[in-house]
């Protein structure tokens, strides 16, 4: 069931662009230099698309939406090409996408998915995959809270943290200000 609503989702979501913000933000960075790193939340790659590179000067601290695991094997594979096997291989679902009610969460409403033929890894084979993205109750990656708390570090030496559009209530992000708070 997941699969099809989030074929359905995804070929909405694959259109977004970033909005003034994301593109303020990158620019601040890129060209003033007051900002050295962003670390964000959101999985939905805008701030990656505003201009800001993965590893260099942005960690998505809870994943990437355009980019699925397999679970079995790790390999990651580019949600867009999927998103195209999955539409080949389901031309009945990809037929209803345009009719199905999107929902809040990226995904749409999908009535029949008792046929739909999951997605499979295309290095083992194996109907593993899930998108690389730490889901609601999930633990973010050992590899990046690890890059985050050495972010922070460097964020802290030089006085100052900038926290943009965040409730804070996500556990991994007030856990990462209180880390800088403390140093």
């Amino acid at each position: 069931r997941y699969w099809a609503r989030a074929m359905a989702g995804y070929a909405r979501f694959a259109h977004v662009r970033p909005s003034r913000p994301h593109l303020v933000l990158a620019r601040i960075q890129q060209r003033l230099g007051f900002v050295h790193y962003h670390i964000t939340q959101n999985v939905d790659g805008l701030l990656q698309q505003a201009g800001l590179r993965p590893g260099r000067d942005l960690l998505q601290l809870h994943g990437d939406i355009h980019k699925v695991e397999c679970m079995r094997c790790g390999f990651l594979d580019d949600r867009a090409q999927v998103q195209q096997r999955m539409l080949q291989e389901n031309p009945q679902a990809a037929a209803a996408i345009a009719e199905a009610p999107a929902r809040p969460d990226g995904d749409a409403e999908v009535k029949d998915h008792h046929d739909f033929a999951l997605p499979h890894c295309t290095r083992c084979g194996q109907p593993d995959l899930k998108p690389a993205v730490v889901f609601n109750g999930g633990s973010i990656p050992d590899q990046w809270r690890e890059l985050a708390r050495e972010k922070i570090r460097a964020i802290t030496a030089s006085g100052s943290i900038l926290v943009v559009g965040s409730t804070l209530t996500t556990f991994s992000s007030v856990s990462l200000l209180r880390k800088a708070n403390d140093l």
